[in-house]
């Protein structure tokens, strides 16, 4: 997305999935977010996304460590 806001794209496409924590990895290459309480990464670009909490418990409450 441009500074303006325009040129939007759509970095996720799962029908009925709740989205939400959005976080920025501290060098602006990844983000993270949690999806129905489970917990992904991806590119900035949302290629690569990848489950990192894959479990029963339900994940929420993002941040990136040092």
């Amino acid at each position: 997305m441009n500074s303006d806001g325009t040129a939007q794209s759509r970095l996720t496409d799962a029908s009925g999935a709740d989205y939400s924590g959005l976080v920025w990895s501290p060098d602006g290459s990844n983000i993270a977010f949690d999806s129905n309480g489970e917990i992904f990464t991806m590119e900035a670009d949302g290629t690569s996304q990848t489950n990192i909490s894959s479990n029963s418990a339900w994940d929420e409450k993002i941040d990136w460590g040092p």
